[in-house]
């Protein structure tokens, strides 16, 4: 005997993409993966860019708290399957979190191979597509802001695009100016670069003394976004500069 009652598979089915996104944040909020990773996968079946961009969100977060706790074996797996989901978001059409998201864990070989081209491709969407200007979303702001730093490195070291030091200043001061320390500590290696050493001390000063602050600031730590061990200028892998281009 057919049930009076719909199953839950049924009022999905019905439900609209903004309705069953609103469900997957209400659990997402309250902390069920599980429930979340069901609900995203049902919102991405439905070609709603955002369920595969929590997908990617989800599985990503779990990748870095497992690596976290055993920093020698870094999860790549977990980094791969939330890549995997990024680029379906960004097929779907998803914009610069997506973009970004990808573009680090190209940037940071989270997979475990760098591909600088490719981070650099996606980094150019946000530059390319979004004006800071007109974003009202802060965490999109800060999004945008994180890509200026990842662009200066690529831009000043030559990794994936041919190298221009001017570009690399114009962006790093544009993320400095909003406060990011490893900004700061990268416009002090370029000045190191050109010999100029009292500019790039004050720099480093200043990237240095954000940095310890903003590590006791529990609410801001996307801003230190690029700051690694010990305050390691861009990488937080320690990758070698001598690094293949």
């Amino acid at each position: 005997m057919k049930s009076f009652y719909p199953s839950y598979s049924d009022v999905l089915s019905n439900m609209d993409n903004d309705s069953l996104w609103e469900e997957i944040l209400s659990f997402h909020n309250s902390g069920n993966d599980k429930k979340t990773i069901e609900l995203s996968e049902n919102l991405s079946h439905f070609g709603d860019w955002r369920g595969s961009y929590m997908l990617g969100y989800i599985y990503e977060d779990i990748a870095k708290k497992f690596s976290e706790k055993m920093p020698e074996e870094i999860d790549r797996i977990g980094f791969k399957r939330a890549a995997k989901w990024y680029k379906k978001s960004i097929d779907q059409g998803a914009g610069c979190s997506a973009h970004t998201a990808l573009a680090s864990y190209y940037y940071y070989g989270l997979g475990g191979q760098y591909d600088f081209q490719q981070a650099y491709r996606y980094l150019k969407y946000c530059i390319d597509d979004v004006d800071l200007n007109i974003v009202q979303c802060n965490k999109t702001k800060i999004n945008i802001l994180q890509t200026y730093i990842m662009l200066g490195e690529l831009l000043f070291m030559g990794y994936g695009v041919k190298q221009d030091i001017s570009q690399a200043k114009k962006y790093l001061l544009l993320a400095a100016d909003a406060g990011f320390p490893a900004a700061y500590l990268g416009l002090s290696r370029i000045e190191k670069a050109g010999n100029y050493y009292i500019k790039s001390y004050l720099y480093y000063i200043v990237g240095y003394s954000k940095a310890i602050k903003l590590s006791l600031d529990k609410d801001n730590q996307q801003m230190l976004s690029g700051i690694g061990g010990k305050f390691r200028v861009f990488r937080r892998d320690g990758i070698p500069y001598e690094v293949t281009k």
